[in-house]
């Protein structure tokens, strides 16, 4: 594997961290009620700043066929887990939370391994 490759991966792999940070962001944003409506401007900016960070990285690679479009397994997994821990233990900030940060693991472990 060349470098170049290599980094591609690196970034197709943030990219990938990127849009799980997107799906966790706008799901917890469609779940806030009425009592916690301030969090919803605040998660929309921070969904803004993800995409903007995804065009920025999808720019670097450059071909769109090498350009990761979908979200990882274990991010997809994570938000699942997120809504089931959220049935049981109600919709409070903390939860909200939860799903906007649901990406933060992974992104830890890719850094990791640079």
């Amino acid at each position: 594997m060349t470098a170049t490759e290599n980094a591609i991966g690196v970034i197709n792999g943030l990219i990938e961290i990127n849009n799980d940070r997107i799906a966790g962001i706008e799901k917890a944003i469609a779940d806030i009620k009425d009592e916690n409506i301030d969090l919803k401007q605040l998660f929309q900016g921070y969904a803004e700043q993800s995409r903007k960070n995804g065009q920025e990285l999808a720019a670097i690679v450059g071909s769109t066929k090498e350009v990761e479009p979908g979200n990882s397994i274990s991010g997809t997994l994570h938000r699942a887990w997120i809504d089931v821990r959220s049935l049981f233990g109600g919709s409070g900030r903390k939860v909200y939370y939860r799903k906007r940060n649901a990406a933060k693991m992974p992104l830890k472990k890719l850094t990791m391994k640079l």
